[in-house]
């Protein structure tokens, strides 16, 4: 029989703010460094699941997005390429790593975006 999971949003007795996470008869009180960790090892247990994430974006899936990030980039110190960091309220920093030639196309992409009236970039994979 399946254990259905809970987690709800609560505070201490100091008022700091902990996710609280049930799963059938066990429970356990996360800090938000707590969350992060569990966030991050999540995301290296799905990486190594079947089936895979799709290669390409759902058009009809909501995605949370973050409105403006604040950013980062530098040269990756081991690869030819540009090491570029997203930050995102949820989810954290997350890099990524751009071959020069795929920067360059991401770069002839953007570059070629005019606007709110232009139509929407078709970003190749």
């Amino acid at each position: 029989m399946p254990r259905p999971m809970k987690i709800k949003l609560a505070r201490d007795a100091i008022d700091h703010d902990l996710l609280h996470l049930a799963v059938g008869e066990n429970s356990a009180q996360l800090k938000a460094p707590d969350v992060e960790e569990m966030i991050e090892q999540l995301s290296y247990f799905r990486a190594a699941m079947k089936p895979q994430i799709p290669l390409e974006v759902s058009r009809t899936y909501q995605f949370d997005v973050e409105f403006d990030p604040s950013w980062y980039v530098e040269p990756h110190p081991i690869v030819d390429g540009l090491a570029f960091f997203l930050r995102h309220t949820g989810y954290g920093w997350t890099g990524f790593v751009f071959s020069d030639e795929n920067l360059d196309r991401l770069c002839t992409e953007l570059s070629g975006y005019d606007g709110p009236d232009a139509q929407k970039l078709d970003l190749p994979s």
